[in-house]
């Protein structure tokens, strides 16, 4: 039953794509009818015969990517063939196109996984030569001198960072005013209609809070200004590195 099926639906994946030229129409019919063969010499186990008929089916199969799935089916018969007929390499080189494959079969892996399995325990393994040289005497080394990449200025990386200090005494300084401030409004909410001139209750806390936020934004200022001052240096000036050469006198010693 399934050597009849599996042709079939072979033919029809190919007859129900898109529109086909009178040339492709011909070589996709020879490609039909050499997997059909193919197919039937496979379920007999006549492997090599069998091959060679998907051979020339996959070469008459246009390069079109529309037939890539079809394409990727007579890999799987291809590299089982391969592996039959004992050419290992060769079937080793298809099975793993195959896995490769997005359009492969799941209900297959297992299968070509097996196949797998056992080419590589039958594949001899590759031997590794390691070659030996007697050393020979070396009198004088003098390896070029290294020049090191330049390194940032460490004057640049002072001002930032005192710039970066400024700017997180500003903000510490202008939360405390901000407190100052609430302070002073809270008061004067308190103490007016208790008194005529309550301002005169909450003037201490409120020039506090003044001479406060005045010291925060001088910090601001300053932390900003210092901070791109110093970010400007790293990027200017750096500092070279010394050029050292070394000197190194040795023999190696011989068998």
């Amino acid at each position: 039953m399934s050597t009849c099926i599996r042709p079939t639906l072979f033919a029809l994946l190919l007859v129900f794509t898109l529109p086909l030229l009178p040339a492709e129409a011909a070589n996709i019919g020879k490609a039909v009818k050499a997997y059909r063969r193919g197919f039937d010499l496979f379920t007999q186990k006549h492997y090599y015969k069998a091959l060679s008929e998907f051979l020339l089916s996959q070469k008459e199969l246009p390069a079109s990517k529309r037939y890539n799935k079809t394409r990727t089916g007579l890999l799987y018969y291809i590299g089982l063939s391969y592996f039959h007929t004992n050419q290992l390499k060769q079937a080793d080189v298809v099975l793993r196109q195959y896995m490769g494959s997005k359009y492969r079969k799941l209900d297959k892996l297992s299968k070509v996984q097996q196949a797998l399995s056992l080419i590589q325990a039958r594949l001899p393994k590759k031997r590794t030569v390691t070659l030996r040289t007697r050393p020979t005497e070396r009198r004088r080394e003098i390896p070029p001198p290294t020049k090191q990449p330049a390194t940032l200025h460490p004057a640049g990386l002072i001002v930032a960072g005192l710039g970066g200090a400024l700017l997180i005494g500003g903000a510490v300084t202008g939360f405390l005013a901000q407190g100052k401030m609430n302070e002073a409004n809270q008061q004067f909410q308190t103490y007016n209609g208790q008194s005529e001139r309550p301002a005169d209750k909450v003037s201490v806390p409120f020039n506090e809070a003044q001479s406060t936020g005045t010291i925060a934004n001088i910090l601001f200022a300053a932390g900003g200004v210092s901070t791109a001052a110093g970010i400007a240096m790293i990027f200017i000036l750096k500092q070279q590195p010394t050029q050292k050469t070394h000197i190194q006198l040795f023999s190696l010693p011989q068998k």
